[in-house]
């Protein structure tokens, strides 16, 4: 009994998450568009998102919103196009190698 009691709040916690991160990434495809969806799932991740508190993932919409024109990034728009859907339903494997190409582009974009 005790181990199908931990089994459902564990089923509910992960519910619970993956609502919130999926929200938070909602709201700044709303805000601010697909190519920051791309930079918060690759930069952050869902538990990075999910454990900053609620008033963080507020300001954090309202950042990106704020500053949209200076976080544009022409080559996370490209990746969300060539990715053939929204980030939104991408999967692990598809963050972790737009991270890969997102710091690569940010390193051949940077002074030396």
């Amino acid at each position: 009994m005790m181990q199908s009691t931990v089994a459902v709040k564990s089923v509910a916690k992960i519910l619970e998450d993956a609502k919130v991160y999926q929200l938070f990434l909602h709201d700044i495809l709303r805000h601010s568009g697909s190519g920051l969806v791309v930079l918060c799932a690759a930069s952050l991740g869902k538990q990075r998102v999910v454990h900053l508190a609620e008033n963080d993932r507020i300001g954090l919409v309202s950042f990106t919103k704020d500053n949209k024109t200076n976080l544009h990034c022409p080559a996370l728009e490209l990746l969300d196009t060539t990715a053939g859907s929204s980030p939104l339903l991408w999967s692990e494997r598809s963050l972790e190698l737009a991270s890969r190409v997102l710091m690569a582009v940010m390193r051949s974009h940077t002074p030396s």
